[in-house]
């Protein structure tokens, strides 16, 4: 069982130092079976929602502007982890989850709340994605775990502000086999989670 959690906010993972002081706070307590809730990075969620409110102004522009200076953030941050070295499985990953969100941000027709979810949370997924490939260069066996799979809102009409089916929550989370998580470091996104269905991505309230 997990018996320790450790959350790092935004700050926490701000740039590749401090994805470095991560790895090595988690290298101290990597068997005690812990549980890593990490945040979008730095300032990512702020510069998402300027990204997505210029789409949504139809500013094609600016929103690609805003959306670039998202992507040359991450850049920096894989660069100075991996330099020349990341693997090219990596950094397809990472391409693939910004073809997506900007695939969302196209969706200007849908509500801004839902819109909101759906574009928002590629700010951690994106983070912990950096973070699982980190923490495995480093020889610290991670798994990397979807919130929106184990998180699940109890009424997908409250985007933006969804709050947990607790009792559904708990059975999700009640399935993941032992013998996978044993022994190593297991990693996912705060802020986040799904609908039951698992078609749509929330965002929790307070």
């Amino acid at each position: 069982m997990i018996r320790k959690i450790y959350k790092f906010g935004g700050a926490s993972v701000k740039d590749a130092d401090a994805v470095r002081n991560l790895a090595q706070i988690v290298a101290q307590h990597k068997d005690e079976d812990i549980l890593l809730v990490v945040s979008a990075m730095g300032k990512t969620t702020n510069m998402l929602e300027k990204v997505l409110a210029n789409f949504r102004e139809h500013d094609g522009n600016l929103g690609m502007e805003a959306l670039h200076e998202v992507i040359t953030y991450h850049d920096g941050i894989i660069n100075g982890l991996f330099g020349e070295d990341a693997n090219p499985e990596f950094g397809e990953n990472i391409a693939g989850l910004f073809i997506e969100l900007w695939e969302k941000l196209q969706k200007t027709e849908d509500p801004y709340d839902y819109q909101y979810d759906q574009t928002v949370c590629y700010g951690e997924l994106i983070s912990t994605s950096i973070i699982h490939e980190y923490l495995s260069k480093c020889e610290i066996p991670t798994r990397w775990l979807d919130a929106r799979k184990y998180v699940i809102a109890e009424d997908e009409a409250h985007f933006r502000a969804a709050n947990p089916d607790w009792d559904e929550t708990r059975l999700r989370i009640s399935k993941l086999n032992d013998e996978h998580i044993r022994g190593i470091v297991c990693l996912t996104q705060g802020f986040i989670g799904g609908t039951a269905d698992g078609k749509h991505s929330v965002t929790l309230g307070a």
